[in-house]
């Protein structure tokens, strides 16, 4: 038999999974809000680590730097993460870590030219 007529063994795994289409549905929708709740703390203790410069203490030159060091994020990835952390950061939006989803194309551009 190929594996055209035959079926997958994670085809067989789905099959064979108990729950019900809604405890699915509830249990992607419990792992997004947690996806969630991790990048806003992820955001908010970046936000932290460069406004106390402390990737001075790893020798970098700036957060960008270090995270791409650490993280091994391109620059601009990097760039736009570091924009999000301090975008939703008062006084510019006070209370934005307690609000909805968060996606490095949602908030606005700040702060583009603080480091090198």
């Amino acid at each position: 038999m190929d594996s055209t007529t035959r079926p997958s063994e994670s085809t067989d795994i789905v099959l064979l999974d108990p729950r019900s289409p809604a405890q699915i549905e509830d249990a992607m929708g419990q792992l997004h809000a947690i996806e969630n709740a991790t990048r806003r703390q992820r955001l908010h203790l970046a936000f932290i680590y460069d406004a106390r410069s402390l990737w001075t203490d790893d020798g970098a030159r700036c957060m960008e730097e270090w995270l791409r060091a650490k993280y091994s994020m391109s620059w601009s990835s990097a760039r736009d993460f570091l924009r999000v952390a301090h975008a939703l950061e008062p006084p510019r939006d006070r209370g934005g870590l307690q609000r909805g989803p968060v996606e490095l194309g949602s908030a606005p551009a700040a702060d583009r030219d603080r480091h090198p």
